[in-house]
């Protein structure tokens, strides 16, 4: 299990990071759950492990089911509203240098541009719901299911 979170800043932007262990590689902020972790909590604490402050996270926007041949397990990701940070919060990111190289806000379509298919979609999803208040989306490997 594993969550992460749309965060913006005050232009609308997206947050990604570049992790160390996946060179060229982007991602929205978040990483694996511990095993006492919830989805919500496994959220906020990756979220200040990686950026250096702590945020208490909104509504839960998506859940995602990977399949495990796209990465030789299956996985849920929970995607949360990480919500907009000031520019107060931005100034005061510190990413750990063994765990991520670099941090962006990105315009959405730009940072789904920057991720994996699946990501880019899943990143997509979350966003919508979000701006839309409705609530979570159901999503397999970043796509909604057939109905």
């Amino acid at each position: 299990m594993a969550a992460a979170a749309v965060i913006l800043d005050e232009e609308d932007r997206v947050l990604l990071v570049k992790p160390s262990y996946c060179p060229g590689r982007w991602l929205m902020p978040g990483g694996g759950a511990e095993l006492t972790d919830s989805p919500r909590q496994a959220c906020e604490r990756e979220l200040s492990e990686e950026l250096g402050i702590d945020l208490t996270v909104g509504a839960l926007l998506a859940v995602d089911w990977i399949p495990a041949r796209s990465q030789g397990f299956a996985e849920l990701i929970y995607v949360f509203d990480g919500g907009r940070l000031t520019r107060q919060q931005i100034e005061s990111i510190q990413i750990p240098e063994r765990e991520l190289t670099e941090y962006q806000f990105m315009t959405l379509p730009d940072a789904a541009a920057r991720l994996t298919p699946a990501d880019g979609r899943r990143l997509m999803a979350a966003y919508a719901g979000a701006r839309a208040n409705r609530g979570p989306v159901y999503l397999e490997h970043g796509n909604p299911p057939p109905m």
